[in-house]
């Protein structure tokens, strides 16, 4: 109904919408009238593929997916092969699946590729079960369900202790994941943020200064990743 607005065919940029139901209507009518959309929250890349009046405000989850096994290629090399876990939700498949890719393409080897459902506990527990943890050049793991960190951070320390675990590359999101301390979460981690911002970076300073002259309060984090 608010596609169908005759002003709407007006407008030079629209920016939503808030729920997912409504971004692929958005995304046609971006192509067919023209005017530049974006959207503030999806991270599917198939919104914006073959699309040049659509963007996603952060990376797509196949994106980060297809860095971070560029990463994990630099920095842990190719040598032994790799484990990669991820959830059964979709943007998580998008992201192992583009990982997978990625790895292979670059030279490197899975020794163990698992999907779970991360809300049920037994199929989580399941899924870190008969790995060689020890033998694996990484571990990435695509969940940030709260129950997910806890259980990979047990399976590490119960089957490669100490220097034989290896690196785990993760979601930003266990660092605020109330079931894991500080202690659990230093080590041999790995944190993908698609929202990283430079606070000691010149230009960041320079926005926060100019926000704190117009506003009078520092920049909220939204404030700061626009």
């Amino acid at each position: 109904q608010v596609l169908a607005q005759p002003e709407l065919a007006g407008m030079d940029l629209i920016i939503g919408p808030v729920y997912k139901s409504g971004a692929k209507l958005l995304s046609r009518y971006a192509r067919d009238d023209q005017i530049a959309c974006v959207n503030p929250l999806s991270q599917d890349e198939e919104l914006v593929l073959e699309n040049p009046w659509h963007y996603l405000f952060a990376p797509s989850a196949a994106t980060q997916g297809r860095v971070a096994a560029q990463f994990a290629a630099n920095a842990f090399g190719l040598g032994r092969p790799a484990i990669l876990l991820n959830e059964d939700g979709y943007d998580d498949a998008a992201f192992a699946t583009a990982y997978k890719v990625t790895y292979e393409a670059l030279g490197g080897k899975f020794s163990a590729t698992r999907h779970f459902n991360a809300e049920d506990a037994a199929a989580t527990s399941a899924a870190f079960t008969g790995l060689d943890l020890v033998g694996a050049g990484h571990v990435m793991v695509a969940s940030d369900n709260r129950h997910t960190g806890a259980v990979a951070l047990a399976a590490l320390r119960a089957t490669a202790p100490g220097s034989a675990r290896p690196p785990i590359v993760c979601p930003s999101a266990w660092l605020e994941n109330p079931r894991l301390d500080l202690g659990q979460l230093s080590g041999n981690l790995y944190f993908v943020q698609s929202k990283y911002f430079d606070e000691n970076a010149p230009g960041f300073r320079r926005f926060r200064q100019l926000h704190l002259q117009s506003q009078h309060l520092p920049p909220s984090v939204y404030a700061s990743q626009g």
